[in-house]
């Protein structure tokens, strides 16, 4: 397939010199399937955790649009950690917040008569050092090739006790 093909069909024109009625009969069929739409029915409200540091929240709101969006970060106690506002054209907001900060988002639709409760999440940022958790999670492959957690009393291997790793075997069972 030429990309001369795909230039037609992406930029609404032949190449020049191209032969248009060849090109079109040639050109792959493509199928990209129903258009994606612009948002789903209902109110939804969704926070995520980027890493110690950033925090990310989007929202649907059934094409509701006020002037603006406030998205504030509260302590558990009602401090102000961080708050942003937002275009009322927008559906999301990123915030910097310090590692192991622990509260509540505040998400509020600011409108010409004031402040407007749209939703409240409650989030904990991780701590920004390795994990307390050192001990080792051990697992084997059975002959299949699924992981599977070891179990059994310490000090027993996590694979079959002929002493011969699951990844070892051939096709023919060794």
């Amino acid at each position: 397939m030429s990309s001369d093909l795909f230039s037609k069909r992406d930029h609404g024109h032949p190449p020049l010199g191209a032969d248009t009625a060849d090109a079109e009969a040639n050109a792959p069929f493509i199928d990209y399937g129903k258009p994606l739409p612009e948002g789903y029915p209902g109110r939804r409200v969704r926070l995520m955790i980027r890493d110690p540091e950033r925090l990310f929240v989007y929202w649907e709101l059934d094409g509701w649009r006020p002037h603006k969006f406030a998205v504030t970060a509260l302590t558990p106690h009602g401090d102000i950690v961080r708050c942003v506002e937002v275009p009322g054209d927008c559906s999301d907001a990123w915030l910097e917040l310090p590692p192991g900060t622990e509260g509540r988002l505040l998400l509020e639709a600011l409108t010409g008569d004031g402040r407007h409760f749209v939703a409240e999440l409650g989030f904990t940022m991780p701590r920004n050092r390795p994990s307390d958790a050192t001990d080792e999670a051990w697992g084997s492959l059975d002959r299949e090739g699924h992981l599977a957690p070891a179990q059994g009393i310490e000090g027993t291997a996590a694979w079959p006790l002929d002493g011969v790793p699951p990844w070892l075997y051939t096709t023919s069972g060794r």
